[in-house]
């Protein structure tokens, strides 16, 4: 006999419609994030990413609580974000352009979408759930500018500079790579 499957429709309450299998979010969370891996122009090898700025309000550009900032390591990562409330991939995609890298006119693809579970470093509790949204693009050096998101932020080569890209983020590098949408 089959084990009962508990579906991903999270609801508040499982009682809210009998009989159909409901799950509520997992203990260890679920989180819906949106990352920008910009590729350079001249050289395809490099991707945009940025070293964050502390001082900057990361609790409104990307989900990062002031205690999380304190525990994590510097080094570079990816224009990214948790999503807002109810607001779509795309939408996501579109705010962080502006808010964190103060560019509009940009052509996306995707989204090309990945799924992670792992047990949370912090809380660790098991089980920890992100499902990213990767948009990709291409960009002329020139139109990075500096922000007030980042202390520093360039085209890196992600292979070059591996040891000091965190978050997870050279993973998610790689699966933008794997994706069949692409602008090269």
């Amino acid at each position: 006999m089959m084990n009962k499957r508990s579906f991903c429709r999270f609801v508040r309450s499982p009682d809210i419609r009998p009989g159909v299998p409901t799950s509520l979010v997992p203990e260890a969370g679920l989180c819906l994030s949106v990352f920008l891996v910009l590729r350079d122009r001249e050289d395809r090898n490099r991707v945009l990413m940025g070293v964050i700025n502390r001082e900057a309000n990361w609790e409104e550009l990307g989900a990062l609580s002031p205690n999380l900032l304190q525990n994590f390591p510097r080094g570079w990562m990816l224009p990214s974000s948790h999503l807002l409330l109810f607001e779509s991939p795309v939408q996501a995609s579109q705010r962080v352009l502006k808010e964190q890298l103060d560019l509009s006119a940009v052509r996306l693809t995707g989204p090309v979408v990945f799924s992670d579970v792992y047990d949370h470093p912090i809380t660790h509790l098991r089980n920890h759930w992100d499902i990213g949204f990767i948009f990709k693009g291409v960009l002329d050096s020139r139109e990075v500018k500096a922000t007030q998101a980042w202390q520093e932020l360039r085209f890196v080569d992600p292979m070059i500079q591996s040891t000091s890209i965190i978050r997870s983020h050279g993973d998610v590098i790689k699966y933008s790579e794997a994706s069949p949408n692409s602008l090269d």
